[in-house]
């Protein structure tokens, strides 16, 4: 049985739709996957093992921040800050202390009010000591 032109174009036509058709349900799927894949991670990112992850984090970037602040505020290290010509650095200014201990407490209490809201629990005061900000 010998087939028309008009029958080898349809049969043609219908290999070409139906290869589209299952190249469109791949890249579906693939956007399916990478979806998924984009909410678990969104969600892995508001567990409360990556909340905690990242307090600590900042927690010793403050850290780091405030010792070396510290360190260079001390006096008793001033003579090891020579720069290269041999004179001294200028200090920092005597406010910069209480106002660094005072961003710390402020950044300590708001991370432990953050902490008690996440864990459903009623935010725990802090010690007058620190409410006080001495």
């Amino acid at each position: 049985m010998e087939l028309t032109e008009a029958e080898r174009e349809e049969a043609r036509a219908e290999r070409t739709a139906d290869r589209i058709r299952d190249e469109l349900l791949a890249t579906l799927q693939e956007l399916e996957r990478r979806r998924a894949r984009a909410v678990r991670a969104r969600n892995r990112l508001r567990s409360p093992e990556m909340q905690k992850r990242a307090a600590v984090l900042a927690l010793l970037a403050a850290s780091a921040a405030a010792g070396a602040a510290w360190w260079r505020l001390e006096p008793s290290r001033a003579h090891r800050r020579l720069p290269a010509g041999g004179e001294r650095m200028a200090p920092l200014p005597p406010w910069l202390g209480p106002l660094l201990r005072q961003a710390l407490l402020a950044g300590g209490r708001a991370w432990l009010r953050s902490r008690a809201r996440a864990w459903g629990r009623d935010a725990v005061s802090a010690p007058p000591a620190l409410e006080a900000g001495t």
